[in-house]
This record gives structure tokens, sequence and C-alpha cells, in this order.
């Protein structure tokens, strides 16, 4: 009778953890045809995410950001690297994201790295992002349709992975100006057919260049070549009602075209309960949100407990309306998120052209605040950006960087002055 009690005990056990084991393999994304294939597994998969009784519809994520720097180091050590060329950073990023994405959703609990050890990762054989700002790396994972095993909450702009020497591949990334480092599931042999579908372009990070650049952020990639740069023109929207309409839809005021005031510098003020998006001729968008019970609404998360991806995504999903009702051909990229207190963030963005940051007068283009799950203000500074036919001859790289001091890196700016045309050029930041 004991023997039976405990070969009932141990087969519950096996049970449990396969069970776990399934659940956690759905999460990672890494197995699901596996999975699908086989029925029992399949079931148990379904049983594990079903099991909490009534289902709410899965949140969907949307990429509020793309890398403006992406190196490809070869096993040789010969690298190719792009930047200010949205064309080919998409065309590279899309050769590579689903494997990042397979890198972020199985990588192991993180563990403190050596500045030695990250610098080795960024010469070694693999594929090197630069993000441009801190981005969370579960919101980044659930960008690539995955989910972090292990979420320790990091923030990461630069980020590396490479192999590990035995046909695996490591996650290197820093954080709070320390190096980090993950195992993960991902083999080499899925990265390596694809590292050297470009020809190398000589390009160097400024610590591999010994004491030319003492004075240059180590990290910041330079790449030979990078001169002529087309300009780009801005443009304020003319707030047709077609681009009226499309601004109060975004916020959830449909219909309320008509209900509206001007004030006497001519600013349009809509209103909805306790909601008021003022609309003025500089195109500057404003919201406040001071009473809205309308839970269908956009400005209302339907978390109880909100994360930064969350935050991201309810902003994102906003701002890239209103950026397309613009029209233009820059991109609105998630560029920082502040916590103030327990209920309280700021999601800010930027907009890009050809892969670099347009600098507004005003600060951000968008701020988005976010007070206990529900979205309160709002400043966009809406645009239209294009670029331009005319190119200006700035200096090349390396020697404009050769002129940065105390540790900043180099950087390719556009300047938006008002209206018109806004010529590129290098700035230390």
């Amino acid at each position: 009778m004991k023997r039976k009690t405990k070969e009932i005990i141990k087969s519950f056990i096996i049970v449990l953890l396969l069970c776990s084991a399934v659940f956690l393999a759905s999460k990672t994304g890494l197995f699901s045809d596996f999975i699908k294939a086989i029925p029992i597994l399949s079931a148990i998969r379904d049983q594990s995410e079903g099991s909490g009784g009534t289902q709410t519809p899965e949140q969907s994520y949307s990429e509020a950001c793309r890398p403006l720097t992406i190196a490809v180091t070869w096993e040789t050590g010969l690298r190719y690297a792009v930047k200010y060329n949205d064309s080919l950073l998409s065309e590279i990023y899309d050769r590579f994201d689903n494997i990042l994405g397979e890198v972020l959703g199985s990588a192991s609990q993180p563990a403190p790295s050596t500045e030695e050890e990250w610098k080795q990762s960024l010469t070694s054989a693999g594929v090197y992002f630069d993000f441009g700002c801190e981005v969370p790396l579960s919101a980044l994972a659930r960008w690539l349709g995955t989910e972090m095993i292990y979420d320790s909450g990091a923030y990461a702009r630069r980020i590396c992975i490479c192999e590990d020497g035995e046909n695996g591949v490591l996650l290197m990334y820093l954080s709070g100006g320390s190096a980090w480092r993950c195992t993960t599931a991902a083999a080499f042999s899925s990265i390596r057919p694809r590292l050297e579908e470009h020809s190398q372009n000589d390009a160097s990070y400024a610590f591999e260049l010994g004491g030319e650049y003492p004075e240059l952020e180590p990290y910041t990639l330079l790449v030979p070549g990078v001169r002529k740069i087309p300009d780009a023109t801005a443009a304020i929207p003319q707030f047709t009602p077609e681009l009226i309409s499309a601004v109060l839809a975004a916020f959830g005021l449909d219909g309320y075209e008509s209900s509206n005031y001007s004030e006497p510098d001519g600013t349009m003020v809509y209103v909805k309960e306790g909601v008021t998006v003022r609309i003025s001729g500089g195109g500057m968008i404003v919201l406040r949100n001071r009473g809205l019970s309308d839970e269908q609404s956009p400005l209302i998360l339907s978390f109880s407990a909100p994360d930064d991806a969350d935050y991201i995504e309810a902003a994102r999903s906003i701002t890239a309306k209103l950026a397309a009702a613009a029209g233009g051909s820059s991109s609105l990229y998630f560029t920082g998120i502040k916590h103030f207190g327990e209920s309280t963030c700021e999601v800010t963005f930027d907009y890009f052209i050809s892969g670099s940051r347009i600098v507004q007068k005003s600060g951000a283009a968008a701020v988005v605040t976010f007070t206990d799950g529900l979205m309160t203000d709002a400043v966009i500074g809406l645009r239209t950006y294009t670029l331009s036919e005319t190119i200006t001859a700035l200096l090349p790289e390396l020697q404009a960087a050769a002129a940065v001091s105390d540790g900043r890196e180099l950087q390719l700016l556009y300047l938006d002055s008002g209206a018109g045309l806004m010529p590129a050029f290098w700035a230390a930041g």
C-alpha cells in the first residue's frame, strides 16, 4: 500500500513538472511548433494558459522604436555596420529581429559581467544593436513576440548577441553603466549563415582605435565614409477637418468635432466629459484628462497592474496614429520612461528621420503622463518631416569625432527651428 502511494506521488510530481516545463516553453515561443504537433502537450499548454477562468483579450504590442545603429561582426573579425540610413537599418534588423526575440525569450537570470567581457563581446562574432535610449528589455521582448522567462526589470540601450564558444549565444547588455550577461537557449548556428551577407565596411568602435580618440565615448561606432547626408524639411501640418477628426479619434473623442470653441489666440478646444484637447496653430496638441469614466477609452489602461511595456504601448498607440495622420517620412520613436512615486509615470517620444533624431526646441516631441493607470496628460508637437533632395557635405565622421571631448559620443542630428529646411549637423551628446 505504501509503495502504491509513493508511486502515485511520484507520478503526480512528474505531471506537475511536465506542465511547468510546457508552460514556460510556450511563454518563450521557441517551441510553439513542437508543442502544437503533440496533442497532449498542446492540451497542457492550453489548459495552463486558460486556467484562470474567464479570459480577457490578450494585449498586443507593437515596436515603439528600432535600433539606430547595427553592427554585424564576422568570425574573422571583419565588421559591417550601418547607421543614418533607414532602409539599410530596416533590412538588417528584419534579418536578425527574430533571433533577438529568441535570445531575449530564453535568456537566463542576468549575471554581472565586466567591461573587458563586454568589449570582447563587441569584437566577437555576433550582432550589436544600439537603440539610442534605455529600453525596458521586457518591452523589447514583447515587441518581438515573446516574453522573458526571467524579467529582471533591466533597461538597456546597447545590446549584443554573440557566440559563447560552444555554439551557444550569449546575451550581453549595458544597464545603468554596468555590463550584464545571460546564457540563452539559442544556437549560434542559426546566426552564423547571416553574418557575412554584407561586405565589411571597416567600421570600428572608438575603443578599438587605440589612443586616436581618447576623449570619445568608447562604444561609439565609427563608420568611414559617412559624409553626405540628405537635408530634411519641417512643416506644421494644416489642421483640416480630416486631420482634426483623426486627432480626436486617436484620443477616443470620435464625433465630438462640433463640441468645441476657439480661444483668443486661435487655439481650438474640444471637450468630452472630463477630457479636454487643445490644438494650436503651431501644431501643439495638449490633452488634459480629469474625469473620464468610459472604460473603453484608449486613455484608460485595462490592467490592474500595468508595467512599463503597457504604458509604452498605450502611449505609442496614440502618438503613432497622430504621426501617421500628419504624414511625412519620419518616425516617432520611444525615447524614455520615468516613474514618479508608485502611481505616476511619463513616457517620451522623439521624431527620427533617416536614422537621426530631430531636436525640437520645446524638448521631447511627445510627453505622455499616466497616473493610476489613466492617461492624464499629453503634450505633442505635431510635425510633418520629409527628406529633401539637397545634400549637406559634412566633415567625415572620423574627423568630426576627433573634436569630441569629455567622454561624450558623436551624434548626427537635425534641428527643427520652426518650419523650412533642416540641414544635418554633428553634435557631441
